[in-house]
């Protein structure tokens, strides 16, 4: 069972630091934007969603398993991702859209939307259900590790960790030739 630290550094000049530990010691990092931004808010949402969710493959789980922040970037590499990450990408993305704008949707649009989504990129992935109560307790957490964040003081560093039930077997991208195109992580 591969575990993860999470460490959000929020740096003296005001932008905010994920850095991903594995159990081995290694590590992968990468600015996330603004400190009170939508970068840090994300990343925490994928936090809640892949615990709550315990998927094994989504973005935390395959940093878990090796893959690095920049293997996100490489051309391609979007199509080849795992259900679990795909599943978890949308999820946190709403979750991080309704906190970072304030406008929260019942549990029906959530689920009916992110299973729109699914069906077209994934018609084959079985989305879980997404109760009211489930959708309550992700957000409860999301706000609550928000507001952890944004006691930490210039220079301090939110850590949490993360275990899933099992290492990935996706292979990590080939890194792009010099020159290479990459295309953005989210």
């Amino acid at each position: 069972m591969p575990t993860l630290s999470l460490r959000f550094h929020r740096r003296a000049d005001a932008d905010a630091q994920l850095v991903l530990v594995r159990e081995d010691g290694t590590h992968t990092a990468g600015r996330i934007g603004p400190g009170d931004g939508y970068g840090p808010v994300h990343d925490l949402a994928h936090y809640v969603v892949e615990r709550a969710l315990a998927l094994s493959e989504g973005f935390l789980g395959l940093v878990a398993s090796g893959w690095e922040i920049a293997d996100f970037e490489v051309k391609g590499t979007a199509r080849r991702l795992p259900d679990d990450a795909v599943l978890a990408e949308v999820m946190a993305g709403e979750l991080s859209r309704e906190e970072m704008m304030g406008q929260y949707a019942g549990a029906e649009d959530v689920a009916w939307g992110v299973a729109a989504y699914l069906r077209q990129a994934r018609p084959d992935f079985p989305v879980p259900p997404i109760t009211a109560e489930l959708l309550a307790a992700m957000r409860g957490e999301l706000v609550s590790l928000r507001e952890r964040w944004t006691d930490v003081p210039p220079g301090g560093v939110l850590e949490l960790s993360l275990t899933t039930a099992r290492r990935s077997g996706c292979p990590r991208p080939a890194a792009p030739a010099a020159g290479g195109k990459k295309e953005r992580r989210r």
